[in-house]
């Protein structure tokens, strides 16, 4: 009997244990299920450059000259990546040391760690901005991958991020590498109403031919939303593309730029009514309910127009 009661006090214990720790751990918020993309689409590409190992050209720091010490300082850096990938990123402290660990691994002149704790950067998300100016660096590298990685990073620290990178971001998307510009405009779309001044740089690619280019850039544009009305415009051709998706996506983003769409509600009319893509019509219906307000000013502003002229 006296055993019993051990094994049950034990189990009990076991139980509040567990419930304690369960309850103690904050819960995360889910990333969108672009960012999942993107982070699933980077990690693919960290995971091939980490397994080539390839040797940097001139990256901010040289490491030391000394073959063995040299030996000591990879050692060291192998470690803490895989450190930095294990630990629970949750913990406060855990996370602070973590931060300052991948920092000095910026440092190295091996460009395969350098991409690797740049990722690992990415998903601290907001709490990476206070390594922000030694991340920013790298979208001017002369490597693809590093950029790409970089916009990334930048994008997971927030709009704020976004906003401060908003030049060299920007620039990126004249890349020759789909990924850094894909990627770059994912970062941008991540800016919201802050990317603005981004608005027609990125609305450029949607003349590109590569529709995954287009859709990212359209996601980029509705994220913008009502600042980015000056695209409008460029937004309508694509009410004509001869893929459905894209025609919805063009819809979706007309409806999120509100009024500034206006120019855009004739064709949508004639979309809701007509597209034979019922998910399409339906799409054109929600933007015109959007931009409904911004229709009848347009009718009020040419109606004052016409009678200012007699």
């Amino acid at each position: 009997m006296p055993r019993i009661i051990t094994l049950m006090f034990v189990g009990l214990m076991s139980l509040l244990t567990f419930g304690y720790l369960f309850l103690k751990k904050p819960s995360v918020e889910p990333d969108s299920s672009k960012a999942r993309a993107k982070a699933t689409e980077i990690s693919r590409v960290s995971d091939k450059t980490t397994a080539k190992q390839a040797p940097t050209g001139a990256l901010p720091k040289a490491e030391a000259s000394d073959p063995a010490r040299r030996d000591q300082q990879i050692r060291s850096q192998d470690k803490l990546l895989s450190e930095a990938d294990n630990r629970d990123v949750v913990n406060d402290i855990a996370l602070d040391e973590r931060l300052h660990e991948l920092s000095t691994l910026l440092d190295s002149q091996n460009r395969a760690k350098v991409n690797e704790a740049l990722f690992q950067i990415a998903k601290t998300g907001a709490r990476g901005f206070v390594l922000f100016d030694e991340v920013r660096q790298f979208l001017s590298a002369d490597d693809p991958k590093l950029q790409e990685v970089a916009a990334f990073a930048i994008a997971k620290m927030g709009k704020n991020a976004v906003a401060k990178a908003l030049p060299e971001l920007v620039k990126l998307l004249s890349s020759k590498d789909k990924a850094v510009k894909s990627t770059a405009v994912f970062a941008l779309g991540t800016g919201d109403e802050l990317s603005e001044n981004a608005s027609t740089p990125i609305a450029r690619l949607l003349d590109n031919r590569d529709q995954k280019l287009v859709k990212d850039a359209l996601y980029a544009l509705s994220r913008i939303g009502p600042s980015a009305g000056g695209a409008a415009g460029q937004v309508q051709k694509l009410l004509a593309d001869k893929t459905a998706s894209i025609r919805e996506e063009a819809a979706f983003v007309l409806g999120r730029m509100r009024e500034e769409a206006v120019i855009a509600a004739d064709a949508l009319e004639e979309l809701s009514a007509r597209d034979p893509s019922p998910k399409v019509r339906e799409a054109a219906k929600n933007a015109l309910r959007l931009i409904d307000g911004g229709k009848k000013f347009r009718k009020k502003k040419d109606f004052s127009s016409s009678s200012a002229s007699f």
